[in-house]
Parts: C-alpha cells; structure tokens; sequence
C-alpha cells in the first residue's frame, strides 16, 4: 500500500449536477410525449367498425350463392366450395355479431362502445405525464380534465340533434355524452388516488356491487305501488339475488309432481274409505317444473339474441321482483332517465313521454309503453361507465412503467392474465345478473373489460413488442384522428366524394345482373342468340363495393390529415 499516491476527485463546481438534471428532465420529457402506437392501432380499428368497417363484413357475410351467379359458373362453384370448406362460423353468425342485441346478451358491435371509453382510459396515464413532464401544475391539469369532458358532452350533443331549437324532440344523452362524462369522472379519481391502485380497484368493485344492487333490489317507482317498497318486499327480492337467470339454449326443464303423504297410523275400513273418497274428490297436485342449466347452454345464449318475454305470456314476471326489475319496462335506472333526463329518449320514437307531460296521453303505467321509455346512454348507466374509463387507466398505468422496472413481455401478460380474470367474474356474474349493455351493467362492465385488456394486450404484443408497425399503421392513421372522422362525417357529406371518384368505375365494372336460370329457349327459335334472356337483378356486389370506396375516401382524407400533422383533440 506504501509508495501508492490517491487523488481525490475534483470537488463539484455546480455546474455538472444541474446540466445532469437537465438532459434528464429532456429524456422524461421526450419519452414522455412519445405515443403508443398499439393505442393508436386500436382505437383506429375500432372507428373503422364504427364509420362502415362492420356494415361491409355484414354485407359480405350476407351474400347468397346464388348472387355469385354474376359471375357466371366459376363464380357459384367457388363460392360453394368456400362455403363448404370454411372452417370457422356460419357467415350468418357473424353477420349478426355486427348488430345490437335488443336487450340481454352481448354481441361484437355492443363491444364497439365500451372499447372507445376503455382506450380513452388507457391514453390518460400517458397524456397525464406528458402534460407533468412539460411542466403544468396540477390545478391546470384538472381544468384540463373538465373542460375536455364539457367540450366532449357538448360535441356529442350537437352531433345527436344538430343544431335545432325544438328542445322538447332533441336527445339530451348519446355516446359522447357518456364518454365524456364517464372519463371525466374516472379521471380524477385516478388523480385523487394517482399511487395506491388498490383503492382504484376497491372503488371500482363498490361502484359495480353497489350499481348490482340498486338495479336488482330497487323497483321502478311509477310501476309498483307502495307495497314493493317496504321492508318485506326488500328482503324477498334479497332472496332472490342469487337465482340463476342468465338465459340458456339449452336448459332442460324436469317435471315434478309431489308425492302423497303416507297415512301416520292404520285405520280402520270406514275410516279407510273416507280417506280414499276425500283423496278423490281432492285435486291432484300441481307439477313443479325444475330449470337445468348448463355451463354450455348458457354460454351459447350469451351471446345471442334473447327475445324479452311477452306481456301475456304465463312466465312474465311479477311486479317488483328481481325479474321485473330487469325487464326494460321495470328496470329503476330506466325510471331515472323517465324523470330527470329532459328532451327525447332514443327508444322513444314518438316521444310519448312528451306527450304524457302535456296531458295528451295517460301516464298510468302500461307495460308496453314503458318499454319504450328508455335510453340506452342514459344518466344512470354513467356511473358504472365510470368503472370502464378507469379500469383503462389502471392498465394504461401498466404499459406506462419503465422497461427496466416492467418488461413488455411482462405487461403483455398482466394485460391478458388480468383481461381472463375479468372475463371469468363477468361470466360467473352474468348467470345472476345477465350482461345487458343497454343498462352498462356490472357484468358487462367486468366482460368487456376483460375482452378490452386482451385486445390492448394482443395489440401491444404485435406492435410495440414484436415491432409489426407496418400493420397497425392503416388503423393508427385512423385512431390519431378518431374523432375527428366520427364529427366530421355527420357534417360533412363523404358520399359526394365518394360518387365523384367511384361511382362511374363502380356502375361499369361491377355486375349487378344475372341471365334468369330458369329461362328456357324455345327449341323452335332457329336462333336462340337472338332471344332476349331476362335478366336478375342482384346489386349486392355493387353495394359492398360502393361501402369500401366510402372507407377508402376517409382514409385518404385522415391519412391526409396525418401527413399535414392535423390532429383534432378535445
């Protein structure tokens, strides 16, 4: 150790530390405000079933064999033996996965909606650090958060009514109504408990057992009388909570006929006989009949459509069941919307409401008419909406971590084990509380939810961790400017561009017409070139076609956008 001379390091002039911090405050900054691509890719799909994507696969899943008569025998021959080859479902099967259920179950088209608020979620975490990493204080951040849910509720509802001054027939709710309201509230409760993710999970669980509830236990007050509210009532309908309701296709139904009371002592024959002819003139026992359900059955009906039970039919339920309440006609969160949403529901075509208000219908209840008495983006329905927007930001919050602290691989797998776990709960829920996203109920909360993660998640995988940007970059040209094609459309008549470009090539090159098989030439004719064959008319292909050039005109136009830099927010 002797002889070996120690420098000290030179001392810190002051300078050093503060250029340090500097460089990395820019590198929070720039990784702060880079985008996720797979966000972006999404959230573009997702618009693209909205402006004309689903009503194409539709239209295509729609097609007969014999349309491709147009294109002659070839044509028929293979789309027969498509038809007998393909592996997956029935093309009507997935044509009615592109349309709504009209009350209970679940198909793609009612994910369309859910999907939006959940990624509105997921991008909050980012653009939260990105406004902090620029340096805006937190007050600006929260004015923020307001003015951009105002400014989406605002939007949305001129973009329901246009802009008309017959207050009585316009919609107050919509789907950017509820988004915006939705998110807004997610969000700062994302803010309020920014670092303890448990208790944004507790909330979300209190927010969907406590909308459980109020659904199921309380009844609509202009349907049932006082009786339904007392103290009785309540815990009648409390024993009925966990009754297995969910539809099933394939429930079987047993017949159970009581059997008789054996005879406690022996008698004798007089007494015997009295027996028997008390037994006779006494009426035989109703048959008790026992639902089987079946994880299968169950399943298979989830995601179909359910027909709502006829009002004379002999299983209509009673007022102020648990069943009633979630028939549309007795369900409380229809009744909210009954009496503090103004303007027009949106199943009320005729604004019969309206008409009860100004005295020119009876508003006693009739089960028929209160059918229609509802919204599907109602006031009610917001608050488990809530649980969507923030169950997005919790798994925004996810993809949000360093790489070093959380691999991608890893994110991946939390998205897609946590996606399964949701789907689960909102399965097992959906047996006692059948998934309805007119109501946003809590089984439907927890089942789009899943299915959302797993999308984010399958999305993530391809495009920011396998690196696949050539195949989210058509959606994600769409999904940075979602909203502005959504608005723009409903203004702006995208069909005249359509028609200047398309419809001419269209008309010629499309067939739209078939020689009639069962025509049969007269064999006198001498020459059968000359006869006039019939023909069918069959403007499927035509109509298919005209759909895609719709979206090849709005893609043009956003992808215009995109390389001007324009991008519209709110």
């Amino acid at each position: 150790m002797a002889g070996k001379k120690y420098v000290l390091p030179p001392a810190p002039t002051g300078k050093t530390p503060a250029l340090d911090a500097a460089v990395i405050q820019e590198k929070l900054r720039l990784k702060a405000n880079q985008r996720l691509a797979s966000l972006d890719a999404l959230r573009g799909l997702n618009m693209l079933c909205i402006i004309g994507l689903a009503s194409l696969i539709a239209a295509i899943c729609n097609l007969q064999i014999s349309d491709f008569q147009v294109f002659g025998e070839k044509g028929v021959k293979a789309a027969t033996a498509f038809r007998q080859h393909w592996p997956g479902p029935t093309p009507e099967a997935i044509s009615k996965q592109m349309d709504h259920v009209s009350w209970d179950g679940l198909r793609h088209h009612d994910t369309i909606f859910p999907l939006f608020l959940f990624l509105a979620g997921v991008s909050f975490p980012f653009s939260f650090a990105k406004q902090r990493a620029n340096g805006r204080p937190m007050w600006r951040v929260c004015v923020k958060i307001l003015i951009r849910g105002l400014s989406l509720f605002i939007v949305g509802y001129f973009y329901q009514n246009t802009v008309r001054f017959d207050f009585g027939e316009l919609r107050f709710m919509g789907v950017l109504q509820h988004i915006g309201l939705a998110w807004m509230l997610a969000a700062f409760i994302y803010l309020i408990f920014a670092n303890r993710i448990r208790t944004q999970v507790l909330i979300c669980a209190f927010i969907l057992v406590s909308y459980w509830l109020f659904v199921t236990l309380v009844p609509a007050r202009d349907v049932c009388g006082p009786d339904a509210f007392t103290a009785k009532a309540f815990k009648a309908r409390a024993a009925q909570l966990f009754t297995v309701r969910a539809p099933d296709k394939y429930a079987e139904i047993d017949e159970i006929i009581p059997e008789k009371k054996a005879p406690e002592a022996e008698q004798s024959g007089a007494e015997a006989a009295e027996t028997e002819t008390a037994a006779a003139e006494t009426p035989a026992p109703e048959p008790v009949y026992v639902t089987k359900h079946s994880f299968k059955g169950i399943l298979a009906s989830m995601f179909d459509e359910n027909p709502l039970p006829a009002f004379d039919a002999p299983d209509y339920p009673a007022l102020g069941t648990v069943d009633h309440n979630l028939l549309p006609e007795g369900c409380v969160v229809n009744y909210v919307d009954r009496q503090y949403v103004p303007g027009r529901l949106y199943h009320d075509k005729k604004n019969l409401r309206k008409a009860m208000r100004d005295g020119d219908m009876e508003s006693t209840y009739n089960p028929e008419v209160w059918r229609t008495l509802r919204d599907p983006e109602g006031l009610a329905s917001t608050f488990p909406a809530i649980v969507t927007a923030l169950l997005g930001m919790l798994f925004g919050g996810v993809l949000r971590r360093d790489d070093l602290l959380c691999s991608k691989m890893k994110k991946v797998a939390i998205l897609v084990g946590y996606g399964v776990l949701l789907l689960a709960i909102g399965f097992f829920w959906h047996m006692i509380f059948p998934i309805n996203k007119n109501l946003w109920n809590s089984s439907f909360v927890c089942f789009v939810g899943g299915y959302s993660a797993i999308a984010l998640g399958i999305t993530y995988l391809l495009i920011d961790v396998w690196r696949l940007r050539w195949l989210g970059f058509p959606f994600a040209v769409v999904g940075m400017n979602c909203i502005a094609i959504f608005v723009i459309r409903r203004i702006v008549n995208f069909s005249n561009a359509r028609d200047f470009f398309f419809s001419d090539a269209i008309s010629r090159f499309v067939p739209n017409e078939y020689p009639d098989p069962n025509f049969v030439i007269d064999p006198s004719v001498t020459d059968p070139s000359a006869v006039d064959i019939p023909m069918i008319a069959c403007n499927n292909f035509q109509s298919i076609a005209t759909t895609i050039a719709g979206l090849i005109v709005s893609w043009v136009f956003l992808f215009w956008l995109y390389k001007k830099r324009i991008f519209f927010k709110l």
